[in-house]
């Protein structure tokens, strides 16, 4: 449904793989599979995977999106990026990776900054 309604399909996953594609790679990850949207990907360790998720979530939610996919259906304007709920986070974009202290444990008994 979405293909039929919105035009802009194609650039905003063109949008959506781009970012993905970048943040992969430089944390160092291997994009092992995609199916449409879907992105099967391995990392070296923990720590990356959750850099690269932690930081995926900001650069989707700050991405420059199409107009017509941010417009409601009764065609009323696009949503402004005031509008947008803020990106609650204590890293700063200057800065984008996580500090390993600040991600915790990697579930092996670990933290991740002695991983």
């Amino acid at each position: 449904l979405l293909w039929e309604t919105y035009p802009d399909m194609q650039e905003a996953l063109d949008l959506h793989n781009e970012l993905l594609r970048n943040l992969i790679e430089a944390h160092g990850g291997y994009e092992v599979k995609t199916i449409g949207d879907s992105f099967f990907v391995t990392f070296p360790d923990c720590t990356a995977a959750v850099q690269f998720a932690v930081l995926l979530q900001l650069r989707l939610l700050q991405a420059d999106w199409p107009d017509s996919l941010l417009r409601f259906t009764d065609n009323s304007p696009p949503i402004s990026p005031q509008q947008l709920p803020q990106a609650r986070s204590p890293h700063s974009f200057s800065n984008p990776s996580p500090s390993p202290a600040a991600l915790g444990s990697c579930g092996n008994g670990a933290s991740a900054a002695e991983s």
